[in-house]
């Protein structure tokens, strides 16, 4: 009769501690963290690389513009003067919407990158909510163990570079 008894204990502890691990797992409140959004960025593989490219046009641009500078001081003709100041403008005009609309585009593509892979972050976290900080200036007070930047940084990055 007693291990009778023990053997119910047993099975009534066992299924009591089932149910408490599966009402753990499925009822459990999802947690509020944050980020740094200006770092996220940043330090977003996809953002050095794009910054990469661009400058790199950029520099090629701008090194077209400085010649066309050094060229006009040797000009004496007033006319061909003219023409290539014209040309300057011009340049530093196309580069100034380069710079724009690279810079305006690029953001874009690389915002939804990270919000498309922070969404996957956050459904195997277990997050109900993420908060975007620019440099902690959103995020009046908060527990440091609530921001998970670091972990975010490094899942986006993976993902991009294929590894999840």
């Amino acid at each position: 009769m007693n291990n009778k008894k023990l053997s119910i204990l047993f099975l009534a502890n066992l299924l009591l501690t089932i149910c408490m691990m599966l009402s753990l797992f499925f009822f459990r409140e999802k947690k509020t963290v944050y980020v740094d959004s200006l770092r996220l960025f940043k330090d977003f593989r996809m953002t050095k690389e794009l910054m990469y490219i661009g400058d790199k046009e950029f520099q090629k641009k701008k090194s077209s513009l400085d010649s066309l500078y050094k060229y006009v001081e040797t000009v004496s003709d007033k006319n061909e003067k003219e023409k290539i100041v014209k040309e300057i403008i011009a340049k530093r005009q196309d580069i100034e919407m380069f710079q724009g609309y690279y810079n305006t585009n690029n953001s874009d593509k690389i915002w939804k990158r990270i919000n498309n892979y922070l969404k996957d972050f956050s459904s195997e976290e277990g997050y109900g909510l993420i908060i975007g900080s620019q440099s902690n200036r959103d995020v009046f007070s908060a527990d440091e163990n609530l921001n998970v930047t670091d972990k975010a940084l490094k899942y986006i990055n993976k993902r991009y570079e294929g590894f999840n």
